[in-house]
């Protein structure tokens, strides 16, 4: 089988119970972008191509040999014409909602994208979507109770301001043994994350096989949406993020224990397309009201429904 996972690093995180269960039935080789999600597949799995552009992918699909061709969605065009180049007798892909283009079942509109690739499995509801159970983790409650943030993203307009991160760092230390601050490798996310608290430990472009282990012994998670924001959700950690743009609806962290602080405007607008710079009403996010959430002390604005676990709760500012 050949799995197609051809969207950002978050999406391909997301991905990843999806391919779990299909690989328990099918010798399976994903094809991912190397934006990140080939890496990450390649720490967990064996059979991975890395696709440096379209022209690649085309390429690739055109002389690919398989039974059967999964497709993720969101279902972009270029997925669609890979899915249809092989050779596979089997297909399965979505079409986006709204769209036209292909002939494959539509996506449904409002719904996680993670759930939508589950109704594609045709496979039952018996899929694991904890990925700590998939990985086989041990699952020993540590002793020592660990608060990790993820202050930035891959963008620097997802950003919440540095004074908010002090500020909220400062509120809750003090009920944590250690607090450890991840961001990825460029300059500009080692700058931000420097000297956050006094006690913090930072760790810089961890890779995944690294950070895996690493977030699913925290005892809460908190950071912007990004990958590790999803990463840690889907390990079951406790994880409010942090949002800024996008569909909230589609791609909130998944997990059982998971949270959403989202700007009004957000939950207002119809369109999630990325800004050019960096909204303004992130300079309204309020330390004290996340501190609130963390320790369960403040009402949920509404709740993300779920088909596969608890609904996840939003709080709007």
């Amino acid at each position: 089988m050949i799995f197609y996972s051809l969207q950002g690093l978050g999406n391909s995180v997301l991905n990843f119970p999806v391919l779990a269960s299909l690989r328990r039935r099918h010798p399976v080789r994903v094809v991912a972008f190397e934006n990140g999600s080939a890496d990450f597949f390649r720490a967990f799995h064996h059979d991975v191509v890395g696709l440096k552009s379209n022209a690649h992918l085309l390429r690739f699909a055109w002389r690919a040999r398989a039974g059967e061709v999964f497709t993720c969605g969101p279902t972009w065009r270029r997925e669609i014409a890979a899915s249809l180049l092989s050779s596979a007798e089997r297909k399965r892909w979505f079409r986006p909602p709204g769209r036209a283009f292909g002939a494959g079942p539509r996506m449904t509109a409002g719904v996680h994208d993670l759930e939508n690739n589950l109704d594609l499995l045709a496979e039952g509801d018996g899929t694991e979507l904890n990925l700590a159970r998939i990985l086989d983790l041990d699952q020993t409650v540590p002793t020592r109770r660990i608060l990790g943030v993820h202050p930035t993203a891959s963008v620097s307009v997802k950003f919440y301001p540095r004074a908010f991160w002090i500020d909220l760092l400062a509120r809750l230390a003090p009920d944590y043994d250690e607090v450890h601050v991840f961001s990825g490798g460029r300059a500009e996310e080692r700058a931000f994350c420097r000297d956050l608290h006094p006690r913090a430990s930072e760790h810089h472009a961890l890779n995944f096989a690294e950070l895996v282990p690493r977030l699913s012994g925290l005892a809460r998670f908190i950071g912007c949406d990004s990958a590790l924001m999803h990463l840690a959700a889907t390990l079951g950690t406790p994880t409010l993020g942090l949002w800024a743009y996008a569909d909230y609806r589609r791609i909130h962290p998944y997990g059982d224990a998971a949270q959403i602080y989202v700007p009004r405007e957000t939950v207002a607008t119809r369109t999630y397309e990325p800004p050019t710079t960096r909204p303004a009403y992130l300079d309204r996010a309020n330390s004290s009201v996340v501190e609130r959430i963390v320790r369960g002390r403040a009402q949920a604005s509404f709740q993300l429904p779920r088909r596969r676990g608890p609904p996840v709760d939003a709080f709007e500012y």
